[in-house]
């Protein structure tokens, strides 16, 4: 996974964040705009090799979590563990702390 496209991943959690009832939908920001502070303070090279810890289907559970994170259709509780599961793969992969 490159830096655009965890960029991109990190855009879609910030559109599911926002469709979240409060007060999720304010903590789950906060969440994400943190994480989208510090992968931009990363350098690409460190990026890239934190993300090349993540196997095949980590990549496809975080997609699929995503996913499920936008769906309007499903419960709010539905969501917000989706959006957690997303998100943890993603910090945890960087190894961040925030």
């Amino acid at each position: 996974m490159t830096k655009q496209e965890l960029s991109d991943r990190i855009s879609e959690l910030l559109k599911a964040a926002d469709k979240l009832d409060e007060p999720e939908r304010t903590f789950k920001l906060v969440d994400v705009s943190r994480l989208k502070i510090a992968i931009h303070g990363m350098s690409v090279s460190d990026i890239a090799g934190k993300m090349q810890s993540i196997s095949l289907p980590e990549i496809q559970e975080l997609e699929d979590s995503i996913q499920l994170a936008t769906q309007a259709v499903s419960s709010h509780s539905a969501r917000v563990k989706a959006f957690n599961k997303a998100y943890g793969i993603i910090k945890g992969a960087i190894g961040l702390v925030i």
